[in-house]
């Protein structure tokens, strides 16, 4: 939960997504699958099914994404579009977007 806070406000102070640093981080043997898993995380992304180290961490910020957004689902849908930029304008997603399409 942390990770996505930091790249929000990063895009929401004026940063720029063609500046984010997209590196996968893919297991040996799975890389395909990882691939896979990566794109179905970006496109159903969802707040309150992301993780803290310390679960009163992820209380007190869905509270404040909650009192900013008025509802979690507000922040899912700012936080989708920014995913779906990066994932566009991202090289390395931009590929395995590409390669997961070719397969079924």
């Amino acid at each position: 939960l942390w990770c996505i806070i930091e790249i929000f406000t990063y895009i929401m102070m004026g940063g720029s997504i063609e500046d984010i640093d997209v590196r996968l981080v893919l297991r040996e043997q799975h890389a395909e699958e990882d691939k896979k898993s990566i794109l179905v995380a970006l496109e159903s992304f969802d707040v309150a099914n992301c993780q803290c180290y310390n679960p009163a961490d992820k209380e007190r910020i869905l509270c404040v994404i909650d009192t900013a957004f008025g509802m979690l689902t507000a922040f899912n849908e700012v936080v989708a579009a920014a995913l779906g930029r990066i994932q566009t304008e991202s090289p390395v997603l931009a590929q395995i977007t590409m390669t997961a399409g070719d397969n079924p």
